[in-house]
C-alpha cells in the first residue's frame, strides 16, 4: 500500500493490476470450491467434477479472450445505461483510489453509510441464528440484499422470480423441490451466461433482438410501474 501511495498517480494502474492477479487467483479457487459442493449436492462423482473442470479451464483459456474482444467491439462496454454494465470496474478503480489517496477519496458520508450497513448486515445475521428456523427463514438476507448493489439492480429481479418459482414448487411438491430446485437453479444460471456470447454478436451485427421486456413509468400506465413485452428492439417501445 505504501508503494502504491507513492506513486500516486500510476498508483490506480499499479493497485488494478495487483487486484487482477490477485482476483483471478482467488476467484479461481472459490469457483472450485463452489463447483464441488454443487457437485456434491447433484450428487455428481468427484472425479467426473475435476475432469470437468479441467476440461472447461482450457476451452475457457480460449473461449474468454474471444468473448471479452466481441463485447469490447460494440463500443457499449460500461456505457452509461448501456446493454453491457462493468460494477467491477468502477468498484475495483474505487479500491484502489482507497489504497493511494486514504479514505478522503471517498465521497461524503460514505464511510458512515458502509458502516451502517455492515452492522444492519451483522444484526440481520445475529436475529436469524437467534430466531427458531420457521422464523428465521423470513429475515431476509443480507447477501441476497447486498448482491443487486455489487454487480446490479438487474439481478435483484432474478433473485425475486427464483424465490417465488421455489417457493411455488415447495408448495406443490417439497420433495422434488428439495431434490431438484438446486439443479435447476445451476441451470437456469449457465443458460444465462451463454446467452451471453449469442447477445454481444447479435450487438456487433447491429441488430436487434426479437422480443424485448420493459418497464414502463408513469406516463405509459396508470400504476406505479408495469411490466410489457414487445416485438422488436429496445429502441422500438411502444408510445
Amino acid at each position: 500500500m505504501s508503494v502504491m501511495h507513492r506513486l500516486q498517480g500510476k498508483g490506480v494502474i499499479v493497485g488494478l493490476g495487483i487486484c487482477g492477479v490477485v482476483f483471478g487467483a482467488t476467484s479461481s479457487a472459490a469457483t472450485l470450491m463452489s463447483d464441488f459442493r454443487t457437485g456434491y449436492i447433484c450428487l455428481a462423482a468427484p472425479r467426473a467434477m475435476f475432469v470437468a473442470q479441467l476440461v472447461g479451464q482450457l476451452i475457457g483459456a480460449a473461449l474468454v479472450p474471444i468473448a471479452f474482444l466481441l463485447f469490447y467491439n460494440t463500443g457499449l462496454v460500461n456505457v452509461p445505461d448501456g446493454p453491457y454494465p462493468s460494477p467491477f470496474s468502477t468498484i475495483y478503480r474505487g479500491m484502489a483510489l482507497i489504497g493511494t489517496q486514504g479514505f478522503a477519496a471517498l465521497p461524503k458520508y460514505c464511510g458512515v453509510l458502509m458502516l451502517a450497513f455492515f452492522l444492519a448486515g451483522m444484526l440481520l445475521c445475529l436475529i436469524r441464528d437467534l430466531l427458531p428456523s420457521k422464523y428465521a427463514r423470513f429475515v431476509p438476507s443480507p447477501m441476497a440484499m447486498g448482491i443487486p448493489f455489487y454487480i446490479g439492480a438487474a439481478s435483484a429481479i432474478d433473485f425475486w422470480l427464483g424465490s417465488v418459482v421455489v417457493h411455488i414448487w415447495e408448495f406443490v411438491n417439497k420433495a422434488s423441490a428439495d431434490e431438484l430446485a438446486q439443479t435447476v437453479g445451476a441451470g437456469l444460471l449457465v443458460g444465462d451466461g451463454l446467452w451471453s456470447v449469442p447477445s454481444s454478436i447479435i450487438a456487433i451485427a447491429g441488430r436487434l433482438p426479437p422480443v424485448c421486456m420493459g418497464f414502463y413509468g408513469k406516463s405509459l400506465c396508470s400504476l406505479p410501474y408495469c411490466m410489457g413485452f414487445w416485438l422488436g428492439g429496445s429502441e422500438r417501445v411502444p408510445a
